[in-house]
């Protein structure tokens, strides 16, 4: 009787082995079937969002401002500080304002000094060299600010073209600009300073300067001839202007 009992436990006890083996993930009798919980998907990571357009007053075609760190840093009687790192010009344009922005860009105080004392435009030291588009720095052209730099000369002015949403390509800014009610907002990252004058060395890294401050004036154009628009001739009418010291936070 104790041989019959012990065969007859054994042969359970196969049954039940094979019926594990047989089929993967089919329950078992008696047992409770564990099932891994599905993986959750991954959590989007939301872009942080862009600081406001500066905005255009009633009377205005032009306005501009600075970004950092994504925020707005904004001047107090025309000066600024900003830590040595990448920085962002932003313009808020008119629809019917023109078709480009100049802005000088020196370590020399001369052309902002003549801005402030209200100087003709045509006795600007920085605006008395025909102006540099992107496309002009090197053999092929360099669209959508490439090189995410900006030409620093003490006569020659950088000029960024007004781009509609609609362009492909933007030969001044990051892309082409968007559309508000009032006009058009044009973006333009800073990383390096593209020099004329060194030969050597021509673009340094924002972080690598040894300057104390930048010097910048914009310029939005009031008269157009064709030759102003080929860059050959340079600019003798504006229809509004600023300028800015930016001085590096130690």
């Amino acid at each position: 009787m104790r041989s019959d009992l012990a065969l007859s436990v054994a042969m359970a006890l196969l049954g039940a082995g094979c019926r594990r083996d047989a089929t993967p993930g089919e329950p078992v009798r008696g047992t409770a079937t564990v099932q891994s919980a599905p993986s959750a998907p991954p959590r989007r990571v939301a872009e942080p969002a862009r600081p406001s357009p500066p905005e255009l007053g009633p009377d205005q075609d032009f306005a501009w401002q600075i970004e950092q760190d994504g925020r707005p840093v904004l001047p107090k009687d025309h000066a600024l500080e900003l830590a040595r790192k990448p920085f962002a010009l932003v313009v808020h344009v008119r629809m019917d304002s023109g078709a480009s922005v100049f802005v000088n860009a020196s370590f020399s105080s001369r052309t902002a000094d003549g801005a402030r004392l209200g100087w003709p435009f045509n006795a600007l030291d920085g605006f008395r060299g025909a102006s540099r588009v992107d496309s002009g720095y090197d053999k092929e052209p360099v669209m959508n600010n490439r090189l995410r730099d900006i030409l620093l000369d003490d006569h020659t002015p950088n000029q960024w073209a007004l781009c509609l949403p609609a362009a492909k390509a933007c030969d001044g800014f990051d892309g082409p600009c968007e559309a508000t009610s009032a006009g058009l907002v044009c973006r333009r990252t800073i990383e390096r300073f593209h020099s004329l004058a060194a030969r050597d060395r021509p673009r340094v890294d924002i972080a690598a300067t040894e300057q104390k401050a930048l010097h910048l004036v914009l310029v939005l154009p009031g008269r157009w001839t064709d030759d102003m628009l080929a860059g050959k001739a340079p600019l003798e009418r504006e229809r509004a202007r600023d300028w800015v010291v930016v001085r590096w936070a130690r």
